[in-house]
């Protein structure tokens, strides 16, 4: 594994990708209470991949992981999940995880402001070990109060990360908001702002999911309804937005959740897909507000 570094928390998971060939992809999806997703039961420590072109879904992290001394109010939460870290010598994946509560995966147990890096076995759907890869003490809040990461993305080509929290907070010395993304890189402590929160038509929007794709294009989930570039979303839906047109269009319809009021909060890509993108969006993307 990687060496730990410094951590966070987040809130909730959804895990996206574009195939190859620019068509849709299935979706991986973790949803903030239990639901039905594809005609199979979900819990909100799952990771299930869903496809919509034959509504099925089928199990990609089994809650069942998590140790159960911590799940004081029922199943653990995943309020944040990264798949594209890679594959180590012995074929296990490697992934990062936060919850929304204390945890414990492998002999690692963690605060809801830490992000863990865990290895993990498809074949067997089981967690091979895990440690500590960001801690919330890297961050620092206006208030007194908990710092909670609830969305996250890595670069692999910089192990950078692009995170948003549920309050302002402060990190490598940059101060900024829930509606706000920022690019961190543990290695030298530097924060980067990349999106801004007044792109919003309701400024007080929370982006609780975040994936960087190419051509200046993110996908992005919010606690609840908010408009961006043109269009009007529920916090189970997510949408695909251009930072350079300020156009955003609906990537996956919250209303395939069997339930009312299901949220999706994480995004990622699928395992094994291969990714163009990387660090390089970033380095050509601009503060975008909203004039």
């Amino acid at each position: 594994m990687k060496k730990s570094i410094a951590v966070i928390t987040i809130s909730f998971v959804l895990l996206l990708s574009l195939s190859i060939m620019g068509e849709a992809a299935p979706i991986i999806v973790s949803p903030d209470k239990t639901t039905k997703l594809g005609g199979i039961d979900v819990l909100s420590s799952d990771m299930v991949e869903y496809y919509a072109d034959t509504d099925t879904a089928k199990l990609i992290f089994d809650g069942e992981n998590f140790h159960p001394m911590y799940e004081w109010n029922g199943r653990e939460n995943i309020d944040a999940y990264a798949d594209n870290l890679g594959v180590d010598a012995n074929g296990y994946a490697h992934l990062l995880i936060s919850t929304t509560n204390m945890a414990q995966l492998g002999n690692v147990i963690f605060k809801d402001g830490d992000l863990v890096e865990v290895a993990y076995d498809y074949a067997t759907n089981r967690v091979i070990g895990a440690e500590l890869f960001l801690s919330e003490a890297s961050f620092s809040a206006p208030e007194i109060r908990d710092v909670d990461i609830d969305a996250v993305w890595y670069l692999p080509d910089t192990e950078e990360i692009v995170l948003s929290t549920t309050n302002s907070a402060r990190l490598g010395g940059v101060l900024f908001r829930d509606g706000d993304l920022v690019k961190y890189n543990p290695a030298t402590g530097m924060t980067t702002l990349i999106f801004s929160e007044d792109m919003f038509s309701n400024s007080e929007a929370d982006i609780d999911a975040v994936q960087c794709l190419s051509n200046s294009n993110i996908l992005l989930s919010t606690t609840d309804m908010a408009t961006l570039g043109g269009i009007t979303f529920t916090g189970g839906d997510v949408v695909k937005y251009n930072l350079d047109t300020d156009v955003a269009t609906l990537h996956f319809d919250g209303s395939k959740f069997d339930g009312w009021g299901v949220n999706v909060t994480a995004i990622a890509p699928i395992p094994g897909a291969v990714w163009l993108l990387g660090s390089g969006l970033l380095a050509l993307i601009g503060i975008r507000r909203r004039t």
